[in-house]
């Protein structure tokens, strides 16, 4: 492929498997289908269960996503079933709107909700839509699943043979071969889930801006003698069909086809999360990544390995001396290499890899607030289009949704959907507790207990 005709490494990996490997046809979902399956499509699983611990083992999954390609895709749609009364999980393959119910004395949820703007993993009851795959195997753990309407799939493979060549390719290869070809494995299911709507710039006179803010979803607008409009294509028929009617016009929709199928991104994610939930649940984890955990136990030798979906042993033999997990994507920990030196590394939200020392960790683990200095941040402004890169100060604090009690992180509860305000509550003040004790005591004696 001429990589100078596409512009990412999505877009190639596409066009490389248009081209070199697709069997099947597929298709771009209507619009209906698309807005209920979209709900189900969540990002991988990162949970936190214990904020400190001595003695630890790191391991990832060798290629967690293209393993889940592996896997039978969602391909022709058989039926939408409106009332799934009379019909048995076991025997549907597609995605369901259902009613949930999971066990509050359940210690390690698996099923994700999202909640705010955010992703959690409650215990208690509420309302989503999921893959029927990823409902199967949370029904063996305790949850509780009402079938409401869903729409229903045959299966097909679609991605095994390019999902095999590129991992071959990476497994064998090195330097920039080897990167290149996980670019491809990683990025080609991403591209099935983009939205069925782009964002549009135009440079337009004032005085066609009218036709613009009438039919489109306008993002923003850089006003001068010209105007700069960041707009929604492919905004719904019903809203432009309401103004065509009200305004007696015939504004037309600038359509612009996406290339995407939701399903078969939500159904790679859902697979990847149900390959990761032996781990999660495994009481010696104590906190896991889209693709990684971290435990106090080895996993069994069988497991680990070079091949796909495989485990393999981030430390290479070598054991952390200390961990310390605040939440998601927010986590530290130390070792000593093979020459006896001492290595520490950081993960933290928002500030680069390794910027924080085990210090740093430490004291916001047990509630101080720290200011970090992050040099060569990217900023940007579409008000006057200038692109500045400078030094700027960051607040970091922990800001853990999860209630943290005997250094255990507690499910978050909801209710039909929402906050338990009691259980809300009582957390919040437990925690504020947990807070004032933590910084009377000095880190040893809290970590120590």
């Amino acid at each position: 492929m001429d990589i100078e005709s596409v512009y990412s490494t999505a877009t190639l990996s596409l066009k490389i498997y248009r081209s070199k490997f697709q069997e099947e046809p597929i298709f771009i979902l209507p619009t209906n289908i698309d807005n209920l399956i979209r709900n189900s499509y969540y990002g991988g699983g990162t949970d936190v269960y214990k904020g400190f611990s001595k003695l630890v083992y790191y391991y990832d999954v060798n290629s967690l996503y293209p393993y889940a390609m592996l896997n039978p895709m969602p391909y022709n749609l058989i039926k939408l079933h409106n009332n799934m009364e009379n019909i048995k999980l076991d025997s549907f393959f597609g995605f369901i709107e259902v009613e949930v119910l999971c066990p509050i004395t359940m210690k390690r949820p698996v099923l994700p909700y999202h909640l705010k703007g955010k992703t959690i993993y409650p215990v208690g009851s509420w309302k989503g839509v999921y893959f029927s795959e990823e409902l199967k195997a949370v029904v063996k753990l305790g949850y509780q699943i009402k079938l409401i309407k869903g729409y229903e799939f045959t299966k097909v493979d679609l991605f095994t043979k390019y999902v095999n060549t590129f991992y071959e390719l990476k497994r064998t290869s090195v330097g920039s071969e080897k990167a290149i070809a996980n670019l491809l494995l990683n990025n080609l299911y991403g591209y099935f889930g983009r939205k069925q709507f782009s964002i549009l710039t135009q440079i337009v006179k004032n005085d066609n801006l009218k036709a613009i803010l009438l039919t489109r979803i306008v993002k923003s607008i850089i006003n001068k003698e010209y105007s700069t409009v960041l707009a929604y294509s492919n905004i719904n028929y019903p809203l432009l069909s309401k103004l065509n009617n009200e305004l007696h016009n015939n504004f037309e929709n600038y359509h612009s086809p996406i290339k995407s199928n939701v399903a078969i991104a939500a159904a790679v994610t859902a697979y990847a999360r149900i390959h990761m939930i032996p781990f999660k649940i495994d009481p010696n984890t104590l906190y896991t990544d889209t693709d990684s955990s971290f435990t106090l136990a080895p996993v069994d030798p069988s497991l680990i390995g070079d091949q796909l979906g495989q485990m393999k042993d981030e430390m290479n033999g070598i054991i952390i001396q200390e961990g310390i997990f605040l939440g998601h994507k927010k986590y530290g920990y130390w070792y000593y290499d093979k020459e006896g030196n001492r290595i520490e590394k950081s993960v933290f939200a928002g500030v680069p890899g390794n910027t924080l020392t085990f210090d740093n960790i430490k004291d916001i683990f047990i509630g101080e607030t720290i200011t970090k200095t992050v040099e060569n941040k990217f900023f940007k402004s579409f008000n006057n289009l200038n692109i500045e890169i400078k030094n700027t100060f960051i607040t970091i604090q922990n800001t853990m949704d999860n209630p943290l009690l005997n250094d255990q992180y507690l499910p978050i509860k909801i209710n039909n959907g929402q906050f338990d305000l009691f259980g809300s509550l009582y957390n919040k003040f437990k925690n504020l507790i947990i807070k004032t004790i933590k910084k009377y005591f000095n880190y040893k004696y809290i970590c120590n207990k």
